[in-house]
């Protein structure tokens, strides 16, 4: 099927398409035209319950659990920041893991790298930077594909007491199968 590249009209409405509407057609197109749910060759993202994880006062870690669906690979990873840390100076370190407290997946990296606070907004993740100026990185040889549903643990290891903040867990793959 050849995607047109022209101007399409739609209930009386003259639509003009870029690079961006043809290469989304094509993935529906390669899809077998159902573009719903979990589709091969796209990014699909999977965030935490409603319920975010919320650090406590005082020193402690926290888990969250996540699950990624089977035939999936992992292309990123990661908390966001939905309401700011405050604290006492020291660290807050993010893992992930596929049993509780690994770092089979990434190893600890800081969030919160000898400071008081993190402000909303912050993602820390393969991509994004956390106040430490540290990546969360995979770690050699994980095992970021797999053929079965499993859990994977996100864990904020905390040396700081911590007063206020909140962080949402998610993790991005690609469909494989």
């Amino acid at each position: 099927m050849a995607i047109k590249s022209t101007s399409v009209t739609l209930d009386g409405l003259k639509y003009n398409l870029d690079d961006r509407d043809r290469v989304a057609a094509q993935l529906v197109n390669e899809n077998n035209n159902n573009f719903t749910g979990v589709n091969l060759g796209i990014v699909n993202n999977v965030l935490g319950t409603a319920t975010a994880l919320t650090l406590t006062a005082g020193a402690q870690d926290t888990a969250y659990t996540i699950t990624q669906p089977a035939n999936t690979a992992l292309v990123d990873a990661g908390v966001i920041v939905t309401v700011a840390v405050a604290g006492s100076s020291g660290n807050i370190n993010i893992k992930i893991g596929t049993d509780d407290d690994g770092a089979q997946i990434a190893a600890a990296a800081a969030l919160m790298s000898s400071a008081t606070a993190v402000p909303i907004g912050v993602v820390m993740s393969t991509a994004g930077q956390g106040e430490g100026a540290a990546f969360l990185a995979f770690a050699a040889d994980a095992a970021l594909h797999t053929t079965t549903e499993r859990t994977l643990y996100i864990r904020a290891e905390a040396s700081a007491t911590v007063t206020a903040g909140t962080l949402l867990p998610y993790i991005s793959f690609i469909k494989t199968a």
